[in-house]
């Protein structure tokens, strides 16, 4: 059996008779009919009932052709797997989100990656406010979401989000109060994550005492177990409103955060990464207009 018998087999089912898919294939309907035949010899299997007008497929020749189409699948994807190797397409991109960055917001630049290329795997890594930046400087990544912090010569960005982190504390805490003092929350810690960059307390509140975590989603869990108070997302404060207490501003302020898209400036992009970034850059044009 050759991959010619098999596209053969393929274009007769998909064309509807012997001579279209010749016609199709480029080859004689003689050529055609000697090549399922020797194929069908070759098994002692009949692929077709020839009774008919046009070519049904037997029992036996439905199964065969099942694992047929699955045979030529696999041979086309490693062909044009060969080709983007060739035209220089990457083998894999590596991307570092912070926590905080809404999944849907990179849906667009990953489907890229999905529908343009069948050879470039995707690496994601967590990361949180302030590392993601610099292992780009380390080279270790194409692409970083997060907070910037600190600009710096060999970083291009682009705003990507804007959030707004708001202090919750739970209800059990305060006994449903939604008016709480300063001098009723301070008796709980607040829940920070820290940063690695130079202001590493980012966002904490004066005269608090700090609780230091390593990612947003154990300070979240902290917070829901009566075990502190911290700043969330607005989103995360939405899902667990029937837990949480927004407190007042007056007492604790919301803070904003600004999310940015990264790359290494002089770092070269392939194909695919171009790709990447430029729906990164879309992504931000929208938030913009909006």
């Amino acid at each position: 059996m050759t991959l010619d018998q098999i596209e053969m087999l393929e274009a007769i089912l998909s064309e509807g008779s012997f001579r279209a898919a010749a016609e199709k294939l480029h080859k004689s309907q003689p050529s055609l009919s000697v090549g399922i035949k020797k194929m069908e010899e070759e098994y002692g299997i009949q692929l077709f009932d020839r009774e008919g007008y046009r070519p049904q497929l037997t029992e036996v020749g439905r199964i065969f052709y099942e694992g047929a189409l699955a045979t030529l699948g696999s041979f086309r994807r490693l062909e044009k797997q060969a080709h983007e190797l060739g035209a220089g397409i990457e083998p894999s991109l590596r991307m570092a989100i912070d926590p905080l960055v809404d999944i849907d917001k990179v849906r667009e630049a990953l489907l890229t990656i999905l529908h343009e290329s069948c050879s470039t795997s995707l690496h994601i890594d967590i990361q949180v406010l302030g590392e993601n930046y610099r292992t780009l400087l380390d080279n270790e990544y194409d692409f970083a979401i997060g907070h910037l912090g600190d600009e710096h010569k060999d970083i291009e960005s682009v705003p990507f989000d804007q959030l707004e982190l708001i202090p919750v504390i739970a209800k059990a805490c305060l006994g449903n109060n939604k008016n709480a003092s300063w001098e009723e929350i301070k008796n709980f810690p607040q829940l920070i994550v820290p940063t690695s960059g130079r202001n590493n307390e980012f966002g904490a509140h004066p005269g608090a005492r700090h609780w230091f975590v390593s990612e947003h989603q154990m300070k979240e869990k902290m917070i829901l177990s009566q075990l502190g108070w911290g700043r969330v997302p607005l989103g995360t404060f939405k899902t667990y409103k029937d837990r949480l207490i927004r407190i007042d501003k007056k007492v604790i302020g919301s803070m904003p955060l600004q999310l940015v898209a990264m790359k290494h400036s002089s770092r070269p992009l392939g194909p695919i990464g171009k790709k990447v970034w430029q729906c990164l850059i879309a992504s931000t044009t929208v938030l913009i207009q909006s």
